[in-house]
């Protein structure tokens, strides 16, 4: 604890913005430990086990229907996919 006491009377002599700047760095050494110690613990076990079994439990999901194969749309008309998304195609040459 002697080192601890030496930081608290040198802390103490300096001005309260200075003071304020060591208890931040401080924090930042704090946090910048605790992340290091989540980095080196192993997952939890749960995690393990999802991560080796997730593969083999999710079924295969087929791609959509061919397009021949949707129902033809409410209002009649079928899709084209031919139109053009341009501006001066939809609103003329001035593009309004």
């Amino acid at each position: 604890m002697a080192l601890a006491e030496e930081i608290y009377q040198r802390a103490r002599r300096l001005p309260d913005d200075k003071i304020i700047e060591v208890l931040d760095f401080i924090g930042y050494i704090e946090t910048v430990l605790e992340r290091r110690q989540r980095v080196d613990q192993p997952p939890p076990p749960i995690l393990e086990k999802l991560a080796t079994s997730a593969s083999a439990d999710i079924p295969v999901i087929e791609d959509e229907a061919p397009a021949d194969d949707w129902p033809e749309p409410i209002h009649g008309v079928r899709w084209d996919d031919q139109i053009s998304l341009r501006r001066e195609d939809m609103y003329g040459d001035d593009g309004r």
